[in-house]
Parts: C-alpha cells; structure tokens; sequence
C-alpha cells in the first residue's frame, strides 16, 4: 500500500517540476525575446545616431584640418547646434542601455552577437579632459567624442555590418 502511494506521490511530483519547467523555458523565451528586441531596436538607434553625427561632422567641419579648432565653432554656436549636443548625449544614454541589457543577457544571448556588440560599444568609447569647475575654462567633451568618431568610423561600420548580419540570422 505504501508503495503505491509513494509512486502516486512521485508521479505528481514529476508532473508538477514537468509543468514548472515549460513554462520556466517559455517565460525564459518570452524574456530573451523581449531582451534582444531591445538591444535591436536600442543598437540602430545608436547606428543612425552614430551616422547622423558623423555626417554632421563631415557636412559642416570638413574642411577645418583640425578638430579642437572645429569644435570652437561647433561650441560657440551651440545654439545652432543643440540637435547635435542632443544627440550626443543620446548616444550615451543608449551605449549605457545596451550594456545594462547586454548584462542582463549575458546568459541567454547568442555570444558571437554580444561580441560584436561589445566590440562596436568599445570602438565608440573615448577620455576626455576637464578643468574640474563643468568645464568653465577647459573641457574637451565634444573634441573627444568627434575625434574618436572620426578615427574609428571605418571599423564601428564593419562592426555594424556584422552585427546587422547576426540580428538577421536571428530573424530567420
């Protein structure tokens, strides 16, 4: 009698950790899913911001052989130019996002795409220099970002491409 009702109890048991673990993995689906919709959508936001930038950059200083002398320009007419600052600051606000997604999917993500993510995250990173007092004699924000922008263009649209490639495959 008791053998019977052990296996009674054991066939529920298996039924109920059954039960746990499909909706377990469709909720962990559901969750990548929602995760690599995200890094999508926030990855080509930064793309076009990226984009629109640089061709900003090209269309308006060019011509100027030296960027801290552009960037004189671009900051004593910031009012001309607030889009951009705008901008910019955005492409730091999604570069954070992706990064905290990317951590949150460290587990679930297909790790060729996270390199190649991380690589283009890495390409877009630079240092700049301030005076400590919010950049009320010296601040080199702007210089830095768009010499970074520009030197690194060539390798952040090989990195883009790849990237593109990965989120396609994905989609099929």
């Amino acid at each position: 009698m008791w053998n019977f009702f052990s296996t009674i109890v054991q066939f529920i048991k298996e039924i109920i950790v059954k039960i746990f673990l499909e909706k377990r993995n469709s909720y962990d689906l559901e969750n990548k899913k929602e995760l690599i919709e995200e890094i999508s959508i926030n990855i080509q936001e930064l793309f076009d911001l990226y984009d629109n930038l640089y061709s900003f950059y090209q269309n308006n200083f060019s011509h100027i052989d030296n960027v801290a002398e552009a960037m004189t320009y671009f900051n004593r007419y910031n009012n001309m130019y607030k889009s951009e600052y705008e901008k910019i600051n955005l492409v730091f606000n999604k570069m954070d996002t992706i990064n905290n997604c990317l951590r949150r999917g460290r587990l679930c993500l297909n790790r060729s795409i996270v390199k190649h993510i991380e690589k283009y995250l890495e390409l877009g990173e630079f240092s700049y220099m301030t005076d400590g007092t919010g950049g009320f004699l010296f601040h080199n924000l702007y210089e830095s970002f768009f010499l970074n922008l520009i030197e690194n263009k060539e390798d952040m649209d090989k990195q883009k491409n790849k990237i593109l490639k990965k989120f396609h495959k994905l989609k099929k």
